[in-house]
């Protein structure tokens, strides 16, 4: 394998760096180790307890009502904004009354002077 040259080209009081560096690389490749064979009862056994495996989790995520909680989900969200609507009805009613009763005040203060 060719090292590749690199050019230094930096003046130093010690002397000239301008020569060429040579920098080698070995590399090494591993050379490939005969896979081991597993048996074929092996492989089997493995794929046979990874399907029951995923088969338990499939049954149990079935059995999970998904749809059902949903929908109560989305019952308690609407109820929610429901009473946030009435709530924030409740407030303005009370700001209402507060802005007329202070007119009320200033009013009544204005005719007592």
């Amino acid at each position: 394998m060719d090292a590749p040259t690199i050019l230094v080209s930096v003046d130093s009081s010690e002397g000239n760096f301008g020569d060429a560096i040579d920098i080698g690389l070995d590399v090494d490749h591993p050379v490939p180790i005969a896979i081991d064979a597993f048996p074929a009862v092996t492989i089997v056994t493995i794929l046979a307890s990874l399907g029951k495996a995923i088969r338990g989790i499939h049954k149990y995520l079935q059995g999970v009502p998904i749809e059902e909680e949903m929908s109560t989900l989305r019952f308690r969200m609407g109820m929610a904004e429901v009473k946030n609507a009435s709530l924030r009805g409740k407030i303005r009613t009370m700001e209402a009354i507060e802005t007329i009763t202070r007119s009320q005040k200033r009013g009544t203060r204005m005719k007592m002077e």
